[in-house]
């Protein structure tokens, strides 16, 4: 009796000591939250196996995830919509734009006056047309701002920099989040037996990109992102491979918490099966949904938390540990 006594003590004395942030509700969650979808490749750069359009099935994919996020308050931007082909420097431009006139709208909406902000407008503003002179054309504008065809000597652009200073802030690491879809293919020759998914992110201790860039902002909630994905994408019946750091164009040239995702081997014939089939790419999109919501709602990692330990006074944490520890909470948290 005394035990549980000093439970319910401890527990109400937590309670009070610590802020828990309201859980926000799956509805709301994501209102003013910011997804950039990225389709893979497109007819002109798909990869074909057996029967099996990569483009085409992450395409599908993109179009199902979309109106679900929209359906919780999101904001979701296609850097492809269409099969037609987009060159990815186009794609980053295009993210980096986005992001950009989000910065620039809430340095408005919080500013005492604009004279007050004028010059950091003027600096956003240029940047943007930077960007939109990229997809604008970019045989001649891409491999002058992006490290393209890739370089490790090559040093980032001055102005990329800057942008990414910008990116680095909590409002886009609190709002925004780019996904880039795709299905993995063995190298020649072909391993069949080679199934699952895999997530990549960027790093900062990635060796190709010593010279050009070490000062992501958002890796480790990318990490966290991809590890909540790949366990959703595994209880669709794909399973779970590695999250792993990558240097892809796609993750490389913007500042945004980002991942790519591989959703299977399209070279496996259980995988292949599975994203050829429209009502189990109905499923994985809803497998992205919840990965999002979570991303976006940290504090069901606390209410997880609670409910599996503090509020249960026969788990193994209760009964051994009668007082917190930062290493408890830090160990669950994106």
């Amino acid at each position: 009796m005394f035990r549980k006594i000093v439970v319910v003590f401890l527990i109400l004395t937590l309670l009070v000591s610590f802020k828990i942030p309201a859980l926000a509700s799956n509805s709301d969650v994501l209102n003013g939250k910011v997804i950039i979808l990225d389709a893979g490749h497109g007819v002109e750069t798909t990869n074909y196996f057996r029967g099996y359009d990569e483009q085409v099935a992450m395409l599908a994919l993109a179009h199902k995830i979309k109106p679900l996020l929209e359906a919780h308050g999101a904001t979701v931007h296609l850097t492809r919509s269409t099969p037609a082909n987009v060159l990815l420097s186009t794609r980053v431009a295009m993210a980096n734009i986005w992001s950009l006139y989000a910065l620039r709208r809430a340095m408005v909406q919080n500013a005492d006056g604009l004279d007050s902000i004028s010059g950091e407008l003027e600096e956003i503003d240029r940047l943007i047309n930077v960007m939109v002179y990229v997809v604008i054309k970019p045989e001649d504008n891409a491999s002058v701002y992006f490290n393209t065809p890739f370089s490790p000597t090559e040093t980032i652009h001055p102005d990329l920099e800057r942008i990414f200073e910008l990116q680095s802030s909590s409002f886009i690491a609190d709002n925004f989040l780019f996904v880039s879809l795709h299905s993995n293919a063995t190298a020649i020759p072909i391993d069949t037996a080679a199934h699952g998914a895999d997530i990549f992110h960027i790093s900062n201790e990635h060796h190709s990109l010593t010279d050009y860039y070490f000062n992501y902002s958002h890796v480790e909630r990318s990490i966290a992102f991809g590890e909540v994905l790949l366990d959703n994408i595994h209880e669709t019946g794909i399973q779970r491979q590695t999250v792993s750091p990558a240097n892809f164009f796609v993750l490389r040239e913007h500042n945004l918490p980002a991942v790519l995702a591989e959703n299977g081997h399209h070279t496996n014939a259980g995988d292949r099966a599975k994203l050829m089939d429209d009502e189990f790419l109905d499923k994985l999109a809803l497998a992205y949904l919840d990965a999002i919501i979570a991303f976006f709602n940290d504090s069901n990692a606390l209410q997880s938390f609670l409910s599996a330990n503090l509020l249960n006074p026969s788990s193994a944490w209760t009964r051994h540990n009668f007082r917190i520890s930062w290493s408890d909470f830090g160990s669950r948290f994106p």
